[in-house]
């Protein structure tokens, strides 16, 4: 029954996120009766990386330059001394753990109590700068926690991935106050481009990572499945499952999963110990610079950040900190109908509706000098006399796996030697992932803007080329209502990622009658 039931509940999934925390399986467990009595454990790998995010939060420049001592004397109840560190019995934490009332089962044992620890001994003033930025960020997730009813106490996820800090990245790439791989970020509706990376941008991020954890509970209907499965991926923690012999309780599954994953939890549960009882450990929070209430315009032309600082009277450095999700200074232009998110402090909004329609003016005049965007020349110089001169806009390619540049000039109608004339660094060849600067005709740019996200099948039947079916795919149509889960789930072992990466979709998106390749399965 029980193995019905996971086998039907868990769907393979393909692991989306690797990152972040390494621990010991295994971590010595020490008895503390005299603060004096402390020995720091030794900076192993693992160790090293639980730090990181932590260490990395106080060399941002919101609390580097915008901290200030706060006036402690009114939460000291216990009377502590400065620099005094309490330490407690097991009894103690867990006693206090239980009376928190949490929906999520928050054991203690001797791993959560090496992260609480590591919180309150070891790494102090980084945890009072992160129950200063608590004050910020808290609400925000606590709104999108409270609208899906899930609990309230998943907050403190970012305190372990990220430290609560925006801008972080760990070695695998994981983005934001979240931690989100690219993979997890396409499947939930996230843009990610040269320009914008909404992984960095707190309330979209937010909203979608509550998404996510909604939607492992679903899967696993256990909260410390869905935790785990948050660090390791689902599909990793199935597996795990399934070695332990179809366990239900996540402390008889502890030993089969990644170590990585074996540290997540206990920091998961101590990190809401702390968040909690820092008071009982003369620990307070620092005075971390808020802007206020905000005020989110709405903008759809191009608006580079230090027009906007020098037209309001507002540092670069808090219009970045508050829109992290751009990433080199600049809103860019909309080019689908919708528009971008500034956030403003309230005065500073007020300001910019009062006076947008300079600030604009004065834009379009810096980038009519750049001439950055629109260029006038013809691409086809061999081929088109120079009377014969059009108006031009610059396009992006994402150079997909199999590409070639021959392949991609009868896309974009240009020729071979155009490609290298506007990409000096393909002369050497062009690889996955590399950015090409196409110039095509304005009047025609939308239908060439297109061709990033076609598959290559679709790119190749433009140009009137047929792709003959290979005997190693599955052909599907994307019918109405369809998307990469519900299609995925129709081909035993395929995950949504692989039906990205076999059709070469960048954005994520699918639509009706489009086909998909699905690899066989042997």
């Amino acid at each position: 029954m029980i193995s019905e039931f996971w086998n039907k509940a868990i769907v393979p999934f393909c692991r989306l996120r690797q990152f972040l925390f390494y621990v010991y399986l295994f971590l010595p467990f020490f008895s503390f009766s005299q603060i004096s009595l402390i020995n720091k454990v030794s900076d192993s790998v693992q160790t090293a990386l639980i730090r990181e995010p932590i260490d990395n939060l106080m060399n941002e420049w919101f609390v580097s330059r915008m901290m200030v001592d706060s006036n402690v004397a009114h939460l000291n109840k216990y009377g502590f001394k400065p620099g005094y560190i309490p330490v407690y019995d097991d009894s103690v934490y867990i006693q206090r753990l239980k009376n928190l009332q949490s929906p999520i089962p928050l054991t203690y044992n001797k791993y959560v109590r090496r992260y609480i620890e590591l919180y309150t001994i070891e790494k102090r003033k980084q945890v009072e700068t992160m129950l200063g930025l608590g004050y910020y960020y808290f609400p925000v997730f606590e709104e999108e926690l409270h609208k899906k009813g899930l609990p309230l106490e998943l907050k403190y996820i970012p305190v372990i991935e990220s430290a609560l800090n925006t801008h972080a990245v760990s070695r695998s790439g994981a983005t934001g106050l979240w931690q989100f791989m690219y993979a997890t970020a396409r499947m939930y509706d996230l843009k990610i481009t040269s320009w914008v990376d909404e992984r960095r941008d707190p309330f979209k991020l937010t909203e979608k990572a509550v998404e996510y954890f909604d939607d492992l509970y679903h899967i696993f209907g256990n909260w410390l499945f869905a935790i785990a499965a948050y660090n390791c991926g689902p599909g990793t923690l199935n597996k795990c499952i399934i070695q332990s012999g179809y366990k239900t309780d996540f402390w008889e599954v502890f030993p089969y999963l990644p170590q990585e994953t074996q540290g997540y939890v206990p920091a998961f549960i101590a990190a809401n110990y702390v968040m909690n009882y820092y008071i009982e450990h003369n620990l307070y929070p620092k005075n971390i610079y808020n802007p206020g209430l905000l005020d989110t315009i709405q903008i759809r032309k191009r608006l580079k950040f230090e027009v906007i600082a020098r037209a309001l009277q507002i540092p670069v450095e808090v219009i970045r900190e508050l829109n992290p999700q751009y990433m080199k200074d600049v809103i860019p232009q909309s080019v689908t109908g919708d528009y971008y998110v500034l956030r403003l402090p309230q005065q500073k909004a007020a300001l910019f509706y009062a006076h947008q329609d300079r600030i604009y003016r004065y834009q379009e005049y810096l980038d009519s000098k750049e001439n950055d965007n629109q260029v006038y020349i013809s691409p086809k110089t061999s081929n088109e006399s120079k009377s014969n001169e059009n108006s031009y806009i610059l396009i992006k390619y994402t150079v997909k796996k199999g590409d070639y540049l021959k392949q991609i000039a009868e896309w974009y109608d240009c020729t071979e030697n155009d490609l290298l004339r506007w990409n000096k660094e393909a002369a050497n060849g062009i690889h996955p992932g590399q950015i090409l600067n196409i110039y095509v005709l304005t009047e025609k740019a939308e239908h060439y803007q297109k061709i990033n996200d076609m598959t290559f099948e679709q790119k190749q039947e433009m140009i009137g080329k047929k792709v003959k079916q290979s005997a190693e795919f599955h052909y599907y149509t994307v019918q109405e209502g369809d998307t990469l889960w519900s299609i995925a789930k129709k081909y035993p072992g395929i995950t949504p990622d692989e039906i990205l990466e076999t059709n070469q979709i960048e954005s994520g998106n699918i639509k009706p009658g489009q086909t998909l390749k699905i690899k066989k399965k042997i």
